[in-house]
């Protein structure tokens, strides 16, 4: 098949389950940020603004936590997340990075990449990992939602130690800061 087809083909399917998405269709959901705002949608009946969002792809981090920012895209750049785990055995993230679709599941090769995806709403979290195991080689692909305390907490730990630790370094006295100047009635996101 010519390279034009696949990226038609490519370009279908991302369509079809980010719609899928929208819809609020189960195991389906799309992250989407740019220079202004990252939003989940398929994660309940509404779109939603997490209070925590933060990507790490190939040693490049964008997000924020509360009000603070890590990095925000240029001005110009618009990437959509589109994971599906409709069939938990043959998960599927969709990024779109200005029109560039490119499809990640258990079968990707990954040579040096590295992706991390994470949000925080209410006391909801979500994390997804895709990265090649340094003694196998294979690919380690998860996606964790999270609905109770415990879980977020986990969540959020299992999150900061994928990182390097520079960005584990930052990310932590972040998330330590958010806490202690959080009004209480607001802290239920960070850690309850």
């Amino acid at each position: 098949m010519s390279e034009k087809k696949l990226e038609k083909k490519l370009k279908k399917k991302f369509d079809k389950t980010l719609e899928l998405a929208k819809n609020g269709s189960n195991n389906v959901m799309a992250i989407a940020f740019n220079n202004e705002k990252f939003y989940v949608t398929g994660a309940g009946p509404d779109t939603i603004t997490p209070t925590v969002a933060i990507t790490y792809v190939n040693s490049e981090m964008l997000g924020y936590i509360t009000s603070t920012d890590i990095k925000l895209p240029p001005k110009d750049k618009t990437v959509i997340y589109v994971i599906d785990t409709q069939d938990y055995n043959k998960k599927s993230l969709f990024i779109n990075d200005n029109g560039k679709i490119t499809k990640i599941d258990s079968n990707s090769d990954l040579d040096n990449e590295f992706y991390l995806l994470y949000w925080e709403y209410s006391m909801y979290s979500f994390l997804i990992y895709c990265l090649k195991d340094p003694i196998t080689g294979e690919l380690i692909f998860d996606c964790i939602f999270a609905s109770t305390v415990v879980e977020v907490v986990n969540n959020r730990y299992l999150f900061t130690n994928l990182l390097p630790t520079t960005e584990k370094k930052n990310v932590q006295s972040l998330f330590i800061n958010a806490i202690n100047v959080t009004p209480t009635s607001n802290k239920e996101h960070l850690y309850e």
